[in-house]
């Protein structure tokens, strides 16, 4: 019976904690129709994103989750967040968002990942590639590189 409620314990934990995608594997299957990105960052958004991706800031994020979770529950799409560095928002929205789909969405079929090292690595990687308009839409022609209006997510 103790091994029982060890193994749903630590399938929850499992369930909870969703794993890392490099920028690499991102590049690779973005242009999917079932790969959506989602973007946690807040006013660091504006001044370039990831092309093709979903603008839910944080400072919202809990305030519209549920939505977010009724579209995309029985998607069986794979979710994206990410922040700039994918070190407070980006994977605290992303727990929320699992949290929310287990208790109200029993048997939901999208995957939740993140991105790892944020628009920070993602920028770094394309910013200066002849490519960057595939990969980074809205950003200046005199664009700065890091962190713009950038703030850690408070805990709930």
């Amino acid at each position: 019976r103790l091994r029982a409620v060890l193994d749903d314990c630590m399938r929850q934990a499992m369930e909870q904690q969703p794993s890392y995608i490099s920028i690499e594997e991102l590049a690779g299957i973005m242009w999917r129709d079932e790969v959506r990105v989602i973007d946690v960052r807040d006013e660091d958004f504006f001044g370039g994103h990831i092309v093709g991706a979903r603008h839910c800031p944080s400072a919202s994020f809990k305030m519209n989750l549920d939505y977010l979770a009724q579209e995309f529950a029985q998607s069986g799409d794979t979710l994206i967040f990410h922040c700039m560095y994918s070190q407070s928002r980006g994977p605290t929205c992303a727990r929320l968002f699992l949290q929310h789909l287990s208790k109200h969405f029993e048997g939901s079929s999208c995957s939740v990942r993140i991105l790892k090292g944020g628009f920070d690595a993602w920028e770094e990687r394309w910013a200066k590639s002849a490519e960057v308009d595939r990969y980074i839409a809205d950003r200046p022609a005199e664009a700065t590189f890091g962190p713009k209006n950038f703030y850690t997510m408070e805990a709930s």
